[in-house]
């Protein structure tokens, strides 16, 4: 079966891409999915370290699936195990918790983020390669150290020494950087340099007028690409994902 790759997704290599989160520089330009990122950046004022001056407590984590694809349910089991040894501990909020938000908004969450926790849990619920949600913003608007968990290469999309990754350091590992940065203030300080050199923000909808201007564009349809297997670009896991047996899959 052939399809057209019209490519409207999240994946970077589409044709008219979209992404949940985008990038900007301290101009406020943004700064498309090619980042090069500035590894030399400077320390955080006096003023924002006073901000956070209210944290006390390690972790927060909003859950609305409390079964997921990605099994972050038995990462956040096993993370919760290694930081009880340091006497830390991960509050659970929404339906899958023991912690409300209010009843019609998540602002309370936010507020409880940006005064209490030192680190937001930024789960995703399917292990997918590129693909990063907004909820890492719960953590970058509310200044929490967003932890990770998902298949996208962060470095790419994220600033540098601004997160932890969940599956690069595991969660033993894991338990122990964030004790050492609760701990050594200074090593948390630097979690938020990036402040001083970008802003991460949702990306706006996707706007139709570029698919409009895209389609009637005569160059796109002499030199657009198409894959015979479509769903095998868009999910070279999706046979595993789904449980399917390979012998038997139509792509």
């Amino acid at each position: 079966m052939l399809v057209v790759k019209l490519k409207i997704c999240r994946k970077p290599d589409s044709s008219i891409p979209y992404k949940f989160i985008t990038v900007y520089n301290i101009d406020n330009h943004e700064l498309g999915h090619d980042l090069h990122w500035n590894y030399n950046m400077d320390p955080v004022t006096n003023q924002f370290k006073t901000s956070l001056s209210s944290k006390s407590l390690a972790a927060a984590i909003y859950l609305d699936k409390c079964t997921t694809n990605s099994k972050r349910e038995y990462f956040l089991s096993n993370l919760r195990h290694y930081l009880n040894a340091y006497n830390l501990t991960i509050d659970v909020y929404g339906p899958c918790g023991d912690f409300k938000c209010g009843r019609t908004s998540l602002k309370p969450c936010f507020y409880r983020i940006r005064t209490t926790y030192y680190f937001y849990l930024a789960l995703e619920d399917s292990i997918a390669t590129d693909y990063i949600t907004k909820s890492v913003l719960f953590a970058y608007d509310n200044n929490a150290v967003p932890v990770v968990l998902g298949g996208a290469q962060y470095h790419r999309y994220l600033p540098p020494d601004s997160y932890l990754d969940g599956t690069q350091l595991g969660e033993e590992i894991l338990a122990k950087v964030m004790y050492e940065a609760i701990h050594n203030k200074t090593k948390y300080y630097d979690f938020f340099k990036w402040k001083n050199h970008y802003s991460i923000k949702e990306s706006e909808v996707l706007n139709a007028c570029p698919l409009c201007e895209f389609l009637n564009n005569e160059g796109w349809l002499k030199t657009g690409e198409s894959y015979l297997y479509f769903r095998k670009w868009w999910n070279p896991f999706f046979a595993e994902r789904c449980g399917l047996d390979k012998r038997y899959v139509v792509l």
